[in-house]
């Protein structure tokens, strides 16, 4: 992980709150979206989208092409992600929309080399309280009693993942 400068730095909560939201947004974006389309058509081409959005990325960045092998191992990844991933999760339920999912996932790799790592992994347990509001938000969901004591209780389990590392540094 690379030191932080101040520049970099002030886009740490833009970048965590992408994060925690876009990915958050994942299934209620794929209920919405298998309203009026296939699951695999949709995923299928919501990874064809995001292929050629990365790779003209890339391409203007003056990255080389990918070899053949790199391309081939690329498809198995991204097959073996939509047939028994994404694709099975969305028959089960929802649609992310691919701009999201490309700015989450920037935000992500910056995270990644900019602070720690207790913090770049916390959308992982702030996603389901992501869900369960846009759920009641925009899905006319209700939160149930389970649900309203488990969701702080994941709030205080990242709060304390994400600054163990200081608190263990505190006491020695």
């Amino acid at each position: 992980m690379r030191p932080m400068s101040s520049g970099r730095s002030s886009l740490v909560v833009p970048a965590v709150a992408s994060v925690w939201i876009i990915w958050g947004s994942t299934y209620l974006g794929i209920e919405i979206g298998l309203e009026t389309l296939p699951p695999f058509f949709m995923q299928g081409s919501r990874f064809v989208l995001a292929s050629v959005l990365v790779l003209a990325w890339l391409k203007w960045r003056g990255t080389p092409w990918p070899t053949w092998r790199q391309t081939r191992n690329a498809s198995v990844i991204g097959d073996m992600l939509l047939i028994g991933g994404l694709g099975l999760v969305a028959l089960a339920v929802l649609y992310l929309v691919t701009f999201g999912s490309i700015i989450a996932f920037t935000a992500f790799t910056y995270l990644i080399a900019t602070v720690r790592p207790p913090l770049a992994m916390s959308h992982a347990y702030v996603n389901p309280l992501i869900a369960v509001v846009l759920g009641v938000l925009f899905a006319d969901e209700s939160v149930s009693s389970n649900m309203a004591v488990a969701l702080p209780v994941i709030l205080v389990g990242v709060a304390i993942v994400t600054n163990a590392s200081r608190l263990v540094q505190s006491d020695t």
